[in-house]
């Protein structure tokens, strides 16, 4: 911990009293540069309640150390945001469960909870990296969205984490065409779960580039949704991924771990994806644009072990059964 995040500016939380609106009563101007929160490992944290709606001025870690123990939870009410003009350098996210506090079992719709991890409504701000790393992220309208012309991220990480019930903004989205950009956007080593989109990067002011590797996909897209729209200047790379069919809907309320008949690969429908080592099963249909992907000739149902249950062991039949998807399913 003291190679990635130094020795200074670090607050233990572990020895502490617990306080669950601990960080709701921060005054987060006077935070210092590159301040390390670690964190207690099986702890909930409401954040973003009420009026309490935390703006970053600084750099900021959140950190679980290594532990056999369930990780802390973020429980969202509203998203993170950036002060007026704010230059934040990095915001980190390490081994904790992100959740809405809106419970899955009340969704209505594609939406979801309606909220987001990071959602900015400063005019002007950069943010130059987000990482999240070994974190379960959950039941999120999108997970890092930038809503404003003179809003941009140049970097958002994901590595080895598990994504699962991301709405229709997508995981990673600017606001249409006003949003400024996103500029590289990357998966490694995840498993992602019963999502609207991957991408919705739209604007082409974003993109340096969006790079998918080592990663499991399944329920992915909702029915009738799209996993990519993203201008076409924008590269996009997938290498040692694994996609399995989409995610049913019953009049727009997502049914989670269910099979879909099909949704589109890419909105635009014209996109040329160029992936190395990955494949689909048979049942992922689009009906708009197309991955490219290799064919594994075995079923959803065929391929992983028990899907519906969350667990996307590859079969030991199929080709790629250990050089692709996230490595905690490979052969």
């Amino acid at each position: 911990m003291d190679a990635d995040y130094g020795t200074a500016n670090r607050v233990d939380l572990r020895n502490e009293p617990f306080d669950p609106n601990y960080f709701n009563s921060l005054d987060w101007n006077s935070i210092a540069e590159g301040t390390t929160f670690i964190l207690p490992a099986g702890k909930t944290y409401v954040l973003n309640s009420g009026e309490s709606i935390i703006e970053f001025a600084h750099s900021v870690n959140f950190v679980t150390p290594q532990t056999l123990e369930e990780y802390p939870t973020f429980s969202f009410d509203n998203a993170f945001r950036v002060v007026e003009d704010g230059m934040i350098d990095k915001i980190t996210f390490k081994r904790i469960n992100l959740k809405a506090a809106k419970p899955l079992s009340e969704m209505t719709n594609n939406s979801l909870s309606g909220k987001q991890v990071i959602c900015p409504e400063s005019k002007v701000f950069l943010i130059n990296t987000v990482d999240f790393t070994n974190c379960y992220i959950e039941n999120f309208r999108a997970i890092v969205r930038s809503k404003q012309a003179g809003g941009s991220v140049e970097a958002i990480l994901f590595k080895e984490c598990t994504i699962n019930a991301i709405g229709n903004q997508g995981i990673v989205s600017t606001d249409g065409k006003k949003g400024n950009y996103v500029n590289d956007v990357s998966f490694d080593g995840c498993t992602i779960t019963n999502i609207c989109a991957i991408a919705d990067l739209r604007n082409t002011d974003s993109g340096k580039n969006i790079s998918i590797t080592n990663t499991t996909f399944c329920y992915a897209p909702m029915e009738n949704a799209f996993l990519f729209r993203v201008a076409a200047n924008i590269p996009i790379k997938i290498e040692n991924c694994v996609f399995g069919g989409s995610m049913k809907i019953d009049n727009n309320i997502p049914k989670f771990n269910e099979l879909g008949s099909g949704g589109q690969d890419d909105y635009t429908g014209s996109y040329r994806f160029s992936p190395v080592n990955s494949f689909q099963t048979s049942d992922h249909s689009s009906t708009k644009g197309s991955l490219g992907l290799s064919d594994s000739k075995m079923s959803t149902t065929g391929l992983f072990t028990d899907p519906a249950n969350n667990n996307f062991k590859l079969n030991e039949l199929f080709e790629g059964c250990s050089s692709v998807g996230a490595p905690e399913w490979r052969r």
